[in-house]
């Protein structure tokens, strides 16, 4: 049996796995700022730090997949260590 291509979604969605998880880190953060208003420099931090784990996970990636599942489990666990250390542990765990 011979396989064909898949044929196009009918509504023209072609996944881009790349932005989309970069849109929902950012929709992550963004909510993040909204949720702790009083974290002066949370996204700009949020972001650094996010990007240091990257950075140093990177030998952690073994295929494309892996790659964007620890870009989004790195955004959990900076966004985590930010508020930790900025005194809003509790509100974290609580959110």
């Amino acid at each position: 049996m011979m396989m064909s291509e898949s044929p196009s979604p009918p509504d023209g969605y072609t996944p881009d796995p790349e932005a989309e998880t970069a849109m929902v880190i950012g929709a992550f953060f963004a909510a993040l700022g909204e949720r702790f208003p009083n974290e002066s420099g949370l996204l700009t931090r949020l972001a650094g730090h996010h990007a240091r784990l990257v950075a140093k996970q990177q030998h952690r990636v073994v295929d494309e997949p892996s790659r964007h599942s620890l870009v989004l489990t790195l955004a959990v666990l900076a966004a985590y260590q930010e508020l930790a250390s900025a005194g809003a542990q509790a509100a974290v765990i609580a959110a």
